[in-house]
């Protein structure tokens, strides 16, 4: 079946303008309700579209209808127009029919530019508010589920890159400024009760007592790091600072050894260090162990020597009753770990578990410094579960998920 519209685009491609263009046109309109039976498909090219109306309208025969100029088909049966009312009502039906197949179509295609120029504008600015108010609403309230479910999974992604990003650009190794002494005096206060300056202090991590001048001051929470808000740590303050050989707080500086926590035990982080010389030093009257013994009052005894694991696993050695702060020990502990995996020196089955009591600012640190997941634990370096809200000591062999 084929549709009256194809087959007057037929006519006007296969015919040239003139007398037989409006016939043929003519005589589509007039037979519109038979084009049913035609044996013809929308398919079928212009030029047999346009054949078979040729036939149809006897259009080989053609007349000249009532002096108008318009063809009429004598060969097909179709009188030539006369000169009565009636030719004259067909003539004018005819003339119309032409029209409307013909002109209308250009008519429109030429206005269609102008009004929707000139209108649509018009009903969009009408209607726009009605939507809006009607439709918006409507839509954000359907959307907003969708938008949240895909969006803040990647915003959240994207915030945990960007802080873990800040956190190693600022929590970073070997900070010269660590060994800052102008706190050197408090400290010995803090640890000893006396300002004075002694000959020898007591290496925190070796348990060795050492000539002053070989034993630095030196900062656990380091000075030039980015102070995390809301925590309560005073970088100056004496239980911020161990009094450590100058190898070995170099070595706490570069991330190699850390001490944790609460457990106040050292761990050698840079294993391939362990059967290396941490220093070495003359055992006289002025250089105890911290269990008590001594060369037994020879001036100048044996060249004594540490290696790097024989601090691992030791108990930090204090003088007094007063403690480091665990606050700073965390941080330091938790960045020291973190870098050494990172680094390969340390495998991430092996860290032990790190816990502060019930510290919302650090427990918010741990998580946020490297938390590749949500909640605690993860890719942290941390204790997961509740290790962060009981103070009781935890097991150093405990394993945590990730650093």
């Amino acid at each position: 079946m084929i549709t009256k519209g194809r087959i007057l685009d037929a006519i006007r491609a296969e015919t040239s303008a003139g007398a037989e263009l409006g016939t043929l046109l003519s005589f589509v309109c007039k037979h519109e309700e038979e084009l049913h039976r035609w044996p013809l498909q929308d398919s079928d090219d212009h030029a047999t579209i346009a054949a078979f109306v040729r036939d149809q309208a006897g259009a080989g025969c053609s007349v000249s209808v009532a002096g108008l100029g318009v063809e009429s088909t004598t060969g097909s049966g179709m009188e030539a127009a006369g000169p009565g009312p009636g030719s004259m009502m067909s003539t004018m039906d005819m003339v119309r029919e032409v029209m409307e197949a013909a002109v209308q179509p250009a008519v429109e295609a030429a206005m269609k530019p102008a009004i929707e120029a000139a209108v649509q504008p018009a009903v969009e600015a009408a209607m726009k508010p009605a939507i809006e108010a009607a439709v918006q609403p409507a839509v954000e309230a359907a959307m907003k589920p969708a938008i949240e479910a895909a969006v803040q999974p990647a915003v959240e992604a994207a915030v945990r890159k960007m802080l873990r990003h800040y956190y190693d650009l600022n929590f970073t190794p070997r900070s010269a400024s660590s060994r800052y002494t102008v706190c050197r005096k408090d400290a010995l206060e803090y640890y000893t009760g006396s300002r004075e300056d002694p000959s020898s202090i007591l290496c925190a991590v070796s348990g060795i007592c050492l000539p002053a001048k070989d034993v630095i001051a030196g900062h656990i929470y380091q000075l030039r790091w980015h102070m995390l808000e809301g925590l309560d740590l005073d970088r100056n303050a004496p239980s911020n600072i161990l009094f450590m050989q100058k190898k070995i707080e170099t070595a706490f500086d570069n991330f190699e050894i850390t001490v944790l926590p609460v457990h106040h035990k050292v761990f050698l982080l840079r294993q391939s260090i362990s059967n290396l010389v941490a220093f070495e030093y003359i055992l006289d009257a002025d250089n105890t162990a911290a269990d008590g013994s001594t060369s037994g009052g020879i001036s100048a005894g044996p060249k004594k020597q540490v290696l790097w694991g024989e601090l691992h696993q030791k108990e930090l050695s204090l003088p007094g009753i007063n403690k480091p702060s665990d606050e700073a020990l965390l941080v330091h502990a938790q960045r020291a770990f973190r870098f050494a995996v990172k680094n390969g020196w340390y495998r991430k089955s092996d860290v032990p578990a790190l816990s502060y009591g019930d510290n919302e600012i650090l427990r918010r640190f741990l998580a946020d410094a490297d938390s590749g997941g949500s909640g605690v634990g993860g890719d942290l370096g941390c204790a997961k579960g509740n290790d962060f809200v009981e103070s009781s000591q935890v097991s150093n062999s405990e394993g945590i998920g990730e650093v």
